[in-house]
């Protein structure tokens, strides 16, 4: 065995091990960065949604469906949130970005169904009103005439791409651990098998010398 096979043996192991915790320690990180920053956003629009249902309350307590509207609209620009009035049937009241009689009902929405079911719910899903990637979050709003659904929806571009400087952040300093710990563990396992090799060779020198003695 050369002693630059003892040297891989030796380090391909150790590398192989470093890669792997690092790999893993990538791949927790990320994921936990995104779902932290996914629940601080469903947070915030649960926030908005039930402000923007103290705000509706006398127009969804008078079933007021010009006035929901119209409040939507207003509040939904000025807070760069898309605010949405739905009933329990799915039917749309009052949307801040579209028409509500032309928009499809949205019974099957999730958020809406956990919202009705459970008082909140949400979801992130690609919207093809508005063209991208949207978190969605609902909240279920009592009133004399039966229950509602005050939804709140922001695109998340702006925080994905603040997550995709995160991440890329976070790969190129881990990165940088292999390559450092690589070079070290490279420079261990140098002088470990030197010893090893020189031990090996003694060994292999006294057998062949008993070896010889023996053929005399």
């Amino acid at each position: 065995m050369s002693r630059r096979r003892l040297l891989w043996q030796l380090y391909l192991p150790y590398l192989a091990l470093v890669i792997l915790v690092v790999g893993g320690m990538l791949v927790y990180v990320t994921g936990g960065l995104k779902q932290y920053h996914h629940r601080r956003v469903v947070e915030d629009l649960r926030i908005r949604a039930i402000l923007a249902a103290d705000l509706l309350r006398p127009f969804l307590e008078s079933d007021d469906g010009a006035g929901i509207d119209a409040l939507c609209k207003a509040t939904g620009r000025a807070v760069d949130t898309r605010i949405t009035v739905i009933r329990n049937d799915g039917r749309v009241v009052g949307d801040s970005h579209e028409d509500p009689a032309a928009m499809e009902n949205h019974a099957d929405r999730p958020e809406v169904g956990g919202a009705l079911k459970e008082g909140l719910g949400w979801s992130l899903r690609h919207s093809y009103t508005v063209g991208g990637s949207m978190m969605y979050v609902a909240v279920r709003v009592e009133t004399g005439s039966g229950p509602l659904v005050v939804r709140t929806a922001m695109m998340m571009v702006s925080v994905e791409a603040m997550l995709d400087v995160i991440r890329s952040q976070i790969i190129l300093g881990c990165l940088t651990i292999p390559v450092i710990t690589g070079l070290i563990g490279f420079g261990i396992a140098r002088r470990l098998s030197r010893p090893m090799e020189e031990l090996r060779d003694g060994v292999a020198r006294f057998a062949a010398g008993d070896l010889g003695y023996r053929q005399i």
